[in-house]
């Protein structure tokens, strides 16, 4: 592409496509991509005719060769509209294709052999957050100085899997016509593979460092530039450079990205430099067994406009399934249960026992306010304080709770609303962050100073006095 675009940006593609093994039959087209939208291509045209039959065709691989020359591999592609208008007589037909990947740069063969070694991923915020500052400045007497540029390996984070991940450091050299000349970095993650593997796995990884990043620096990380390279796509006949093809994707994006970045993050890089490989090792281990509960904490930080009810249940849930999952369990209270149940159900009548047995099924679970006050108790001081300090917390996240979820109208007057419950929602939200971090392995007095010197947690402690 002449000019990169960002996953942030909004662009068209003009060109020719056509499907795999068709190129003699090339359709005119404009391929839009918006963040945050589906991406569709418009044709003037049709590759399979007016009258197929089945109007939810998917194809899994079109080509595209666009006005500036670009070489475009859409994937997974799904017709959602067709139809045909009359000009100065002469039927034309249309039709609309939602597509799941857009990759700029290469045609691949296959659907199959949209693979990829390697993965470079430049998220928003990172490059403020990490000093890695290539310039050095010195003074050498006599009115003259030297000014010094240092491009550095990648710094390697881990290995994971069949994955290397690294942080890179990428410069870029500007000149003016006065002579002039100014230096760009940019801090971007890159992440290397044993083999070749379906992108798609490059991506659902990025997920997962996506939200680990969002969780340190405490707002919400997207990618900007992403592209990969493979083994398939050469330059010439230099078999050792990989030209990029860039990747881009839905993804649930703010209009306007934030500029600012203020003391909101936890932590500082230097301060925990030499901790990040092992949090983010075991931010990847407990993955799968926390994987849903990160995917429904984060959409209350992604989806900024999410109605306050749904974050505040969301938060709850959140915290109902990690206490779940990560609780250990009495083995005697544990048989002692099993030893009731089975009493219980020998002394019911036969024609009860298929519902009794249903009724019981989940009768040794604890309760929301058992399970909030065993993870207050994990809390650092801070998040205790705040609990503590608000009055009747766990009774009104309970209370709040079973409202929404059953609205029994006799919990109706003790319902907190609009400002009480975003409160309820911060404290909720900070306390699963804390135990986040905590699982993490990040020392507990490093913790308590960073929840102290948190913008969030001053902002809660100030609207809990003021209450």
């Amino acid at each position: 592409m002449k000019d990169i675009k960002l996953l942030s940006d909004s662009f068209d593609l003009q060109g020719n496509w056509w499907i795999p093994g068709s190129e003699e039959a090339k359709i005119y087209g404009t391929l839009k991509y918006s963040a945050g939208h589906t991406i569709t291509l418009e044709l003037v045209g049709t590759f399979l005719g007016h009258d197929d039959p089945n109007p939810d065709r998917q194809l899994d691989l079109i080509y595209g060769i666009t006005t500036d020359g670009d070489e475009v591999s859409l994937c997974d592609c799904t017709r959602w509209t067709l139809s045909s208008s009359l000009d100065n007589v002469v039927a034309i037909n249309r039709c609309i294709y939602i597509v799941a990947y857009l990759l700029v740069g290469y045609h691949f063969k296959s659907r199959n052999k949209v693979l990829a070694g390697y993965l470079s991923c430049e998220f928003d915020h990172l490059t403020s957050w990490i000093p890695l500052f290539p310039i050095k400045h010195e003074s050498k007497g006599n009115n003259v100085s030297q000014i010094t540029v240092t491009w550095g390996k990648p710094q390697k984070l881990l290995e994971y899997d069949s994955f290397s991940i690294s942080l890179k450091a990428a410069h870029t050299l500007n000149y003016t016509h006065n002579n002039s000349a100014s230096t760009e970095r940019k801090i971007h993650l890159a992440i290397n593979s044993e083999t070749e593997v379906p992108i798609e796995n490059f991506l659902s990884l990025l997920r997962r460092l996506g939200q680990f990043f969002s969780l340190i620096l405490n707002q919400a990380v997207y990618p900007l530039n992403l592209y990969c390279t493979n083994n398939q796509n050469t330059f010439g006949n230099d078999d050792e450079y990989r030209p990029p093809i860039y990747i881009y994707y839905r993804l649930q994006q703010p209009k306007e990205l934030r500029s600012d970045f203020l003391n909101e993050f936890y932590f500082t890089f230097n301060q925990i430099e030499s901790y990040l490989p092992n949090m983010l090792r075991a931010w990847l281990e407990i993955t799968p067994l926390l994987e849903v509960i990160w995917d429904l904490y984060f959409s209350t930080i992604y989806f900024s406009n999410i109605f306050l009810e749904n974050k505040f249940l969301n938060i709850v849930y959140s915290l109902e399934a990690f206490h779940r999952r990560t609780s250990s369990i009495n083995a005697s209270e544990n048989e002692e249960h099993k030893n009731r149940v089975q009493a219980i159900m020998a002394s019911a009548p036969m024609e009860y026992s298929s519902w009794l047995k249903q009724k019981l099924k989940y009768s040794d679970e604890p309760t929301l306010r058992k399970r909030l006050k065993e993870l207050i108790s994990q809390c650092p001081e801070e998040i205790q304080y705040l609990s503590e300090s608000y009055g009747d917390f766990i009774d009104d996240v309970v209370t709040n709770r079973n409202y929404l979820t059953h609205y029994d109208e006799s919990l109706k007057s003790q319902y907190k609303k609009g400002g009480e419950l975003l409160l309820l929602s911060k404290i909720l939200a900070i306390m699963f962050e804390a135990l986040l971090l905590k699982k993490l392995g990040v020392d507990g007095k490093i913790l308590s100073r960073a929840l102290r010197n948190c913008f969030k947690f001053q902002n809660i402690r100030h609207e809990i006095k003021r209450k």
